[in-house]
């Protein structure tokens, strides 16, 4: 009987291989080869992706490194008001696109440069896009009161050709009577240890403590004294009244007199009302007085 061809004729053929043969083969090796190069740009991305957040981090931690320090930040901030930081969904582009590096060299000569401009790319695969603040709870982020509370910065960042990524950094601002910043910093410990002031002129009992010993009172640390100057009593020609902010002739251990200077002080500082600075002559007269109250946490 004579045998049939059939499947088993490709595995049985000494002749080499047949046209659908190599077509065959050909459309195997075809998907392999697709399914390899899906799998190598899968992995491509996601190498790429994690490449940007390890960036993101490093640049969270380098941003928080120099917001730590008051002078920095309110430097970096120092084109907002109270009411900027309180607007849902702001647009900061126009005041505030990098953060502030302020830097004094021996002669006490500062210079200060622009890091982490919103907009530039930060590396071939990175690039912060904007600079916002949280909008979730805002109204009660800031105590009107006392001027002062907490705000987290939102650094947006894009990378790739469409992934956005967005991180938290805790800021604790207090702000003078003309809304600007006064004092601000980022809080490494704001969901553990929340910031407390403690104002001496409204709790009497802490009049004259030093600024370790009232927060010491309350089982927290000292973190500095901090004075909210003001012009008491004033005679002259506008706008002399706003050296108080900056000026000193106090006669305390811990506070150094001229200006200017930062109204952030030791811990050793004492708290209260007391006169910060004065001028008396032909042409002006001027006291100023500052409110000295310790941040405890």
């Amino acid at each position: 009987m004579k045998k049939t061809r059939g499947f088993q004729h490709f595995f049985t053929n000494n002749q080499g291989f047949s046209f659908v043969e190599m077509m065959i083969v050909a459309g195997i090796m075809g998907m392999m080869s697709y399914f390899l190069m899906t799998m190598i740009e899968n992995q491509n991305k996601s190498t790429k992706e994690l490449e940007g957040r390890v960036e993101s981090i490093d640049i969270i931690q380098s941003i928080k490194g120099i917001l730590s320090s008051n002078q920095n930040c309110i430097e970096t901030f120092k084109n907002l008001t109270k009411s900027d930081f309180l607007k849902k969904e702001v647009n900061l582009n126009d005041k505030f696109i990098s953060i502030s590096l302020v830097r004094t060299d021996a002669n006490g000569n500062k210079s200060i440069s622009e890091k982490f401009k919103a907009g530039t790319k930060l590396s071939t695969n990175l690039s912060i896009n904007s600079y916002q603040f949280d909008s979730k709870n805002l109204d009660a982020a800031i105590d009107e009161k006392n001027n002062q509370g907490e705000i987290n910065l939102l650094v947006k960042f894009k990378f790739g050709k469409n992934r956005n990524l967005s991180k938290k950094i805790p800021l604790f601002l207090i702000f003078d009577q003309f809304e600007k910043v006064q004092s601000c910093f980022y809080n490494s410990q704001s969901n553990q240890h929340p910031i407390v002031t403690i104002d001496a002129t409204k709790d009497i009992d802490y009049a004259g403590s030093t600024g370790t010993e009232a927060c010491n009172k309350i089982a927290k640390n000292c973190l500095f004294v901090i004075s909210q100057n003001y012009a008491h009593s004033y005679n002259g020609p506008a706008g002399i009244g706003n050296i108080c902010q900056v000026n000193y002739n106090l006669n305390q251990e811990t506070i150094k007199n001229g200006g200017p200077l930062s109204n952030i002080h030791d811990c050793k500082t004492q708290l209260g009302n007391y006169e910060t600075y004065g001028i008396t002559n032909q042409n002006v007269q001027l006291r100023c007085h500052g409110i000295f109250s310790a941040i405890c946490q």
